[in-house]
């Protein structure tokens, strides 16, 4: 069989299935008339991309942000080549369209995420650096204490803890101790303006 009449053979195979996806979809109204606002072509790019990233993934999970854009890329790629020199025809904007639908979500998503993370760190490191009284104090003391000393026998010991969170826990630890020390400051007397103090003379 000549590479022609494979990629023929493909084609015909191809818009056979395309056919028989189309004519399953009438008997359900519902799913119907989903892909009458989403085209197919969105859960053709979702599938390969999930399955680039879940490979990216095993590589690296650091950066996956970046192996979402990487995913959606190739899957967009392959399927221009796939369309245009398999099937004869072109469809680049649906595709990059579809591209867009799943990108701008996915990372609009992910900076409200790092947004509200954010600031929930910022508030809590807030309130071990400020702390109400004494014994909260003293109580965040302890514990930062004891999840510092046991992350750092567990990377030693090599059970997957990075230094990355080891030294969350220390800067937690720091915070503490530096809101201790606030409350432990002797106070100042304050200044009282001598025309306040009451005179004893009649």
């Amino acid at each position: 069989m000549t590479n022609k009449e494979f990629i023929s053979l493909l084609k015909s195979d191809y818009l056979s299935l395309e056919k028989y996806v189309k004519t399953w979809f009438k008997d359900y109204g519902f799913i119907h008339s989903l892909f009458q606002f989403i085209p197919a072509e969105f859960f053709l790019v979702l599938f390969l991309s999930v399955c680039f990233i879940l490979i990216l993934n095993t590589l690296s999970s650091r950066t996956k942000q970046l192996h979402l854009f990487i995913g959606v890329c190739l899957s967009i790629g392959i399927c221009l080549l796939a369309n245009k020199f398999v099937l004869g025809r072109y469809k680049g904007w649906v595709f990059l369209k579809v591209g867009l639908w799943i990108l701008v979500p996915a990372y609009f998503y992910s900076l409200l995420s790092y947004t509200i993370g954010y600031a929930i760190t910022q508030y809590r490191k807030n309130k071990l650096s400020h702390p109400g009284t004494l014994e909260q104090s003293v109580y965040h003391l302890h514990t930062h204490y004891n999840e510092a000393v046991t992350h750092l026998h567990l990377m030693l010991s090599g059970k997957g803890v990075t230094t990355e969170q080891v030294r969350e826990k220390l800067l937690n630890l720091k915070l503490t101790t530096e809101g201790l020390l606030i409350l432990l400051e002797p106070r100042k007397p304050q200044n009282v303006p001598l025309s306040t103090i009451p005179s004893h003379e009649e």
